[in-house]
């Protein structure tokens, strides 16, 4: 996969690294909510309860990356 997906492995607590049409998919709905007026974390979070079936099925010890970041890295695909 690569950083983004990583990236939000951690940040979400997902069990596996979502693969690149799900990194894809998140970003566009995260990009969609923010448009619509949501706050970049709650749209993050909002769109990562949408897409991945393993949102928060783990905890980490690393704290995850910015939405911001995390945009970034998912359009480096």
């Amino acid at each position: 996969m690569g950083a983004a997906s990583h990236s939000l492995l951690i940040k979400y607590g997902l069990a596996s690294e979502p693969s690149d049409l799900q990194v894809r998919r998140w970003a566009d709905r995260v990009r969609e909510l923010i448009r619509q007026g949501m706050a970049r974390d709650a749209a993050g979070d909002s769109a990562a309860k949408q897409i991945f079936p393993d949102y928060r099925t783990r905890v980490y010890a690393s704290e995850g990356d910015t939405i911001d970041t995390l945009l970034r890295l998912a359009e480096q695909k």
